[in-house]
């Protein structure tokens, strides 16, 4: 494995959480605004989530950038390639999971008790969209760890 191969991987989980990050804006955006006909607040979720999309499509090219005066093998006797994208899927989808889960708990129980007690009025349902953040990250980062060893084999696969 290669210093490149490390830079590479590292960039597509970066890009990666560029993505979501931006997608989560947009979804909270498009609650907030369901509405109204002002889209300017989606700009920067939008830019957000395509420079996720170069990022991950550019990692390569950025690597051998980054890498260019040296780019010598690493020697980690047994750690393939496969392996480099099974940690950094997993450690990315703990901390998604685990960095949402209180916010998650949070408005989970707000929304419960909002069910409950019937006391709908408008502020308290706007602000049930505030879950959403939460939500999706966390089930984000539920993706990312439960998938993690399969989309690792198919991206190292690909790269080799």
């Amino acid at each position: 494995m290669t210093i490149s191969n490390i830079v590479v991987v590292i960039t597509r989980i970066y890009g990666l959480q560029w993505c979501i990050s931006g997608a989560v804006g947009l979804i909270e955006i498009f609650s907030v605004i369901h509405g109204s006909k002002s889209f300017s607040g989606l700009l920067p979720s939008m830019l957000i989530g395509l420079w996720g999309v170069v990022a991950w499509l550019l990692a390569p090219v950025l690597a051998r950038f980054i890498t260019r005066g040296y780019d010598g093998p690493v020697s980690i006797n047994g750690l393939t390639l496969a392996d480099l994208y099974t940690f950094a899927f997993i450690f990315l989808g703990l901390y998604f999971m685990l960095g949402n889960l209180a916010n998650l708990l949070t408005y989970l129980y707000y929304a419960l008790r909002v069910i409950i007690s019937r006391d709908y009025d408008s502020v308290i349902n706007s602000s049930l969209y505030s879950l959403s953040q939460p939500l999706i990250t966390f089930a984000a980062g539920a993706a990312c760890l439960f998938n993690g060893r399969r989309w690792a084999g198919r991206l190292s696969a690909r790269d080799m």
